[in-house]
Protein backbone atom coordinates (compact mmCIF):
# COMPACT_ATOMS: atom_id res chain seq x y z
CA UNK A 1 0.00 0.00 0.00
CA UNK A 2 1.46 3.03 -1.03
CA UNK A 3 1.18 6.40 1.33
CA UNK A 4 -0.35 9.14 -0.11
CA UNK A 5 1.81 12.12 -0.76
CA UNK A 6 0.74 16.02 -1.40
CA UNK A 7 2.91 18.34 -3.34
CA UNK A 8 3.03 21.51 -1.78
CA UNK A 9 5.50 24.75 -1.83
CA UNK A 10 8.15 25.43 1.64
CA UNK A 11 6.39 28.40 3.50
CA UNK A 12 9.96 29.76 3.86
CA UNK A 13 11.66 29.50 0.61
CA UNK A 14 9.32 28.76 -1.59
CA UNK A 15 10.99 25.17 -2.89
CA UNK A 16 8.47 22.47 -3.82
CA UNK A 17 8.41 19.90 -1.40
CA UNK A 18 6.21 16.68 -0.99
CA UNK A 19 4.31 15.83 2.03
CA UNK A 20 2.68 12.44 3.12
CA UNK A 21 -1.06 13.40 3.43
CA UNK A 22 -1.47 13.15 7.33
CA UNK A 23 1.08 15.47 7.55
CA UNK A 24 0.20 17.80 5.21
CA UNK A 25 -3.14 17.51 7.16
CA UNK A 26 -1.35 18.27 10.56
CA UNK A 27 0.54 21.49 10.02
CA UNK A 28 -0.79 24.66 9.09
CA UNK A 29 2.53 26.04 7.46
CA UNK A 30 5.28 23.63 5.63
CA UNK A 31 8.85 23.60 5.40
CA UNK A 32 11.45 21.69 3.65
CA UNK A 33 13.91 21.57 6.69
CA UNK A 34 14.36 22.87 10.13
CA UNK A 35 16.42 25.51 8.80
CA UNK A 36 13.64 26.99 7.05
CA UNK A 37 11.46 26.54 9.80
CA UNK A 38 13.96 28.14 12.21
CA UNK A 39 14.19 30.95 9.88
CA UNK A 40 10.67 31.61 9.34
CA UNK A 41 10.67 31.58 13.45
CA UNK A 42 13.32 34.36 13.02
CA UNK A 43 11.34 36.34 10.86
CA UNK A 44 8.10 36.30 12.56
CA UNK A 45 9.95 37.98 15.67
CA UNK A 46 11.31 40.56 13.74
CA UNK A 47 7.77 41.40 12.35
CA UNK A 48 6.16 41.42 15.85
CA UNK A 49 9.09 43.84 17.23
CA UNK A 50 8.62 45.86 14.84
CA UNK A 51 5.04 45.87 14.94
CA UNK A 52 5.67 47.16 18.19
CA UNK A 53 6.71 50.72 17.68
CA UNK A 54 8.04 53.02 20.64
CA UNK A 55 4.88 55.18 20.29
CA UNK A 56 2.50 52.06 20.42
CA UNK A 57 4.43 50.60 23.41
CA UNK A 58 4.44 53.64 25.23
CA UNK A 59 0.64 54.19 24.78
CA UNK A 60 -0.43 50.99 25.71
CA UNK A 61 1.61 50.82 28.87
CA UNK A 62 1.65 54.30 30.19
CA UNK A 63 -1.84 55.74 28.70
CA UNK A 64 -3.80 52.40 28.45
CA UNK A 65 -2.42 50.99 31.78
CA UNK A 66 -1.63 47.56 30.10
CA UNK A 67 0.11 44.87 31.92
CA UNK A 68 3.53 43.77 30.26
CA UNK A 69 1.78 40.51 29.94
CA UNK A 70 -1.55 41.91 28.23
CA UNK A 71 0.45 43.46 25.78
CA UNK A 72 2.83 40.21 24.97
CA UNK A 73 -0.71 38.16 24.24
CA UNK A 74 -1.56 41.10 22.06
CA UNK A 75 1.32 40.87 19.65
CA UNK A 76 2.23 36.93 20.41
CA UNK A 77 4.90 37.44 22.79
CA UNK A 78 5.62 34.69 25.30
CA UNK A 79 4.60 36.07 28.53
CA UNK A 80 5.57 39.73 29.07
CA UNK A 81 9.43 39.50 29.43
CA UNK A 82 9.98 40.46 26.13
CA UNK A 83 8.03 43.62 26.30
CA UNK A 84 9.83 44.49 29.84
CA UNK A 85 12.87 44.47 27.48
CA UNK A 86 11.78 46.41 24.71
CA UNK A 87 10.54 48.75 27.55
CA UNK A 88 14.13 49.05 28.59
CA UNK A 89 15.08 49.17 25.30
CA UNK A 90 13.53 52.17 24.60
CA UNK A 91 13.51 54.23 27.87
CA UNK A 92 10.10 53.55 28.85
CA UNK A 93 9.63 53.95 32.88
CA UNK A 94 8.36 50.51 34.29
CA UNK A 95 5.71 50.73 36.78
CA UNK A 96 6.64 50.14 40.43
CA UNK A 97 5.65 47.18 42.63
CA UNK A 98 2.96 49.59 44.59
CA UNK A 99 1.92 51.41 40.92
CA UNK A 100 1.11 47.44 40.01
CA UNK A 101 -0.34 46.89 42.90
CA UNK A 102 -3.07 49.99 42.46
CA UNK A 103 -3.49 48.74 39.03
CA UNK A 104 -4.71 45.26 40.01
CA UNK A 105 -6.87 47.16 43.23
CA UNK A 106 -8.51 49.27 40.24
CA UNK A 107 -8.78 46.41 37.84
CA UNK A 108 -10.50 44.15 40.37
CA UNK A 109 -13.29 47.32 41.16
CA UNK A 110 -13.95 47.83 37.72
CA UNK A 111 -14.33 43.96 37.37
CA UNK A 112 -17.02 44.61 40.40
CA UNK A 113 -14.67 42.43 42.81
CA UNK A 114 -14.69 44.27 46.36
CA UNK A 115 -13.99 43.39 49.67
CA UNK A 116 -17.98 43.35 50.47
CA UNK A 117 -18.89 41.45 47.58
CA UNK A 118 -15.96 38.66 48.05
CA UNK A 119 -16.53 38.51 51.34
CA UNK A 120 -20.74 38.40 50.32
CA UNK A 121 -19.82 35.20 47.92
CA UNK A 122 -17.44 33.34 49.96
CA UNK A 123 -18.39 33.62 53.40
CA UNK A 124 -22.35 33.91 52.98
CA UNK A 125 -22.94 32.21 49.54
CA UNK A 126 -20.28 29.46 50.80
CA UNK A 127 -19.40 29.68 46.90
CA UNK A 128 -15.68 28.35 46.28
CA UNK A 129 -12.58 30.35 45.00
CA UNK A 130 -12.70 28.53 41.70
CA UNK A 131 -16.20 29.61 41.18
CA UNK A 132 -15.85 33.06 42.22
CA UNK A 133 -12.50 32.81 39.80
CA UNK A 134 -14.47 32.29 36.84
CA UNK A 135 -17.19 34.60 37.62
CA UNK A 136 -14.78 37.28 37.47
CA UNK A 137 -12.89 36.35 34.15
CA UNK A 138 -9.99 35.25 36.58
CA UNK A 139 -7.89 32.05 35.19
CA UNK A 140 -6.73 30.36 37.97
CA UNK A 141 -7.55 30.92 41.92
CA UNK A 142 -4.72 32.82 43.20
CA UNK A 143 -5.72 36.82 42.47
CA UNK A 144 -8.63 35.56 44.65
CA UNK A 145 -6.68 33.60 47.67
CA UNK A 146 -4.68 36.73 47.56
CA UNK A 147 -7.61 39.14 47.84
CA UNK A 148 -8.72 36.93 50.59
CA UNK A 149 -5.70 37.73 52.28
CA UNK A 150 -5.51 40.96 52.12
CA UNK A 151 -9.17 41.71 53.31
CA UNK A 152 -8.31 39.00 56.33
CA UNK A 153 -11.21 36.89 55.21
CA UNK A 154 -10.49 33.66 56.71
CA UNK A 155 -9.51 30.92 53.90
CA UNK A 156 -11.46 27.40 54.23
CA UNK A 157 -9.16 24.38 55.00
CA UNK A 158 -9.51 21.76 52.73
CA UNK A 159 -11.40 19.44 54.73
CA UNK A 160 -14.21 22.62 55.32
CA UNK A 161 -14.11 23.02 51.87
CA UNK A 162 -15.06 19.07 51.29
CA UNK A 163 -17.59 19.24 53.45
CA UNK A 164 -19.18 22.33 51.66
CA UNK A 165 -18.89 20.33 48.33
CA UNK A 166 -20.54 17.05 49.38
CA UNK A 167 -23.81 19.58 50.56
Amino acid sequence: RKAITIKTKCDFCGKVIFKRKYLYDLCEKHFCNNKCYVGYKRMRKKNREKELTRGKLSRLYLKEKKSCREIGDKFGFRQGERVRQLLYRYSIPIRTKSERMLLVQHKNKKRGLTEKVLTRLYLKENKNTYDISRKFGFATVGPIISLLRRYNIPIRSNSEAKLLRSR
